[in-house]
């Protein structure tokens, strides 16, 4: 694994914890948000492998 990597995995999990944290807080608009960025994240960790 390259260092890439890690930190594009690591910034996805980080994100999709504070996603999940606001849908407790019923905060739908910034949950929705931050989910869409961790996705964004977890892709861009995938290409980097590539």
């Amino acid at each position: 694994m390259n260092e890439l990597f890690t930190m594009a995995a690591i910034l996805a999990v980080v994100l999709s914890f504070l996603a999940w944290r606001e849908h407790a807080s019923a905060n739908q608009r910034d949950a929705g948000l931050l989910a869409s960025i961790a996705a964004l994240t977890g892709v861009g960790a995938l290409l980097a492998l590539i």
